[in-house]
């Protein structure tokens, strides 16, 4: 029989690092690694912060507005839901002569002057331009619907109809500029 000192001696070595390893193994990998990623590996995910980014507003009721330089009485005041400035759509463009109706079933209102009309829905991005072309247009924020009032998103305003609009944070009142 041949010496069996090589084999107890490597049987003894297994036992050890067996040993070491689930003693000191779950206290090791609470410190970083040293060593870099390999390729492809998932970098972990930075932590998102609970905390929303500076002058970022949940909820907001303007004071008033001001359209093409007049004060505008409304019965739903214009807010800022979500860090987005919503406008009341009827009574501002019934002010400047336009015609506008609501279809219930669909949830719609649309927006008239005689040669140039617009579709929108709630909660939908997407807007149907119809005048001497058809356009569908899918912006970011949609028309909502707050006190059985349609309000429309200021950055629709301004990409629909060319309108400047314009907040003041301390007073909380909007200014409205639109020809259409």
């Amino acid at each position: 029989m041949k010496n069996k000192t090589p084999f107890l001696f490597l049987c003894c070595i297994g036992l050890l690092a067996a040993f070491i390893t689930l003693t000191f193994a779950q206290p090791l990998a609470a410190f970083p690694s040293p060593l870099p990623s390999p390729i492809g590996a998932e970098e972990p995910a930075e932590p998102v912060s609970e905390e929303p980014p500076e002058g970022y507003i949940d909820y907001a009721v303007m004071t008033g507005i001001t359209l093409n330089g007049q004060a505008l009485t409304t019965d739903q005041p214009a807010i800022i839901e979500d860090n987005e400035l919503y406008v009341p759509l009827r009574a501002i463009f019934e002010e400047i002569g336009a015609a506008v109706e609501w279809d219930q079933g669909t949830r719609s209102a649309i927006v008239s002057n005689g040669w140039l009309t617009i579709y929108m829905q709630i909660d939908n991005p997407g807007y149907l331009i119809s005048g001497i072309d058809t356009i569908d247009l899918e912006l970011e924020v949609t028309p909502i619907l707050r006190n059985e009032r349609t309000l429309i998103p200021a950055q629709a305003m301004w990409e629909l109809f060319s309108a400047d609009i314009a907040w003041d944070r301390d007073t909380m009142a909007v200014d409205i500029n639109i020809r259409w």
